[in-house]
């Protein structure tokens, strides 16, 4: 699928020549990367993307590598917030590096790499994010301000026949309420395609959901997994009712201090 100037609807011939300058820096100095976000879910649906910028997928392990790239070809660059996100920036335009979910639910691995989907953005060959990976990555943003339920379902419904459903159920592993919750919905927005989702895994989720009785609940502890879906609305939960954060070690994969400066900025709204 390929993008020529105007046909993403309120994309200026500025930005598209600043995202081609993104990309060909990237695929010159040959780090291997992903687009992500709205662009790879366009390449998917067909759908236009609504968004103010460009998301890039990398492994953290690659980050460093690729805003030094960057840097070097004039354009600014800073690790805006390090435990999960840079950016590159020309002025008014900008690109999202991304290796990591804010709330740490899930991080970018090298096996995303070779799993990616051959594309062209406007005129420059770049992979998007495979279908399982991107629909992960989307699942559990589910904030006030940004709630991604529509596109999974969308990515479900364009991609459904043919996508590998053992993938995307180890992708979400333990956080398989998330999963159940979209295909939940993607049933009730879509009857029809209910049989594409298999059987057995509409099963297994289910009897999960039947016999689960609670790790956390059985450790007698309080614990908050609203902060892995939305940055603003449990806030309340962890800072004045005392549940812990599940972003949070042990639970997650942060600390209190790389998650300290995001959460202020949340508050700020200044995100």
């Amino acid at each position: 699928m390929s993008y020529v100037s105007g046909t993403i609807e309120g994309l200026s011939e500025e930005a598209e020549v600043f995202y081609c300058k993104v990309l060909r820096t990237l695929r010159d100095h040959e780090i291997r990367f992903l687009v992500g976000g709205s662009y790879a879910a366009h390449h998917y649906t067909g759908r236009i993307p609504h968004t103010k910028d460009l998301d890039i997928f990398l492994p953290p392990s690659q980050v460093d590598r690729a805003l030094e790239a960057l840097a070097c070809s004039g354009l600014e660059t800073e690790k805006t917030y390090p435990f999960w996100i840079a950016k590159a920036c020309d002025g008014a335009h900008f690109v999202d590096v991304i290796y990591r979910a804010a709330s740490g639910l899930w991080e970018v691995e090298e096996e995303w790499l070779g799993r990616g989907e051959p594309s062209e953005l406007w005129g420059v060959a770049a992979n998007v994010a495979g279908v399982e990976e991107l629909i992960w990555t989307k699942a559990a943003l589910m904030d006030r301000t940004r709630f991604d339920g529509n596109d999974v379902i969308h990515l479900l419904q364009a991609r459904a026949h043919e996508l590998d459903w053992e993938r995307l159920r180890r992708l979400a592993g333990d956080n398989w309420r998330i999963l159940l919750a979209h295909l939940t919905m993607f049933g009730y927005v879509y009857p029809d395609l209910i049989p594409l989702v298999p059987k057995h895994l509409l099963a297994e989720l289910s009897l999960h959901l039947l016999s689960d009785r609670g790790e956390v609940a059985e450790r007698d502890v309080s614990l908050c997994r609203g902060t892995l879906i939305s940055n603003s609305q449990y806030i309340y939960d962890v800072e004045e009712l005392g549940y812990h954060d599940a972003r949070l070690q042990p639970w997650g994969r942060l600390t209190p201090e790389e998650l300290r400066p995001w959460v202020d900025a949340v508050k700020r709204g200044d995100t």
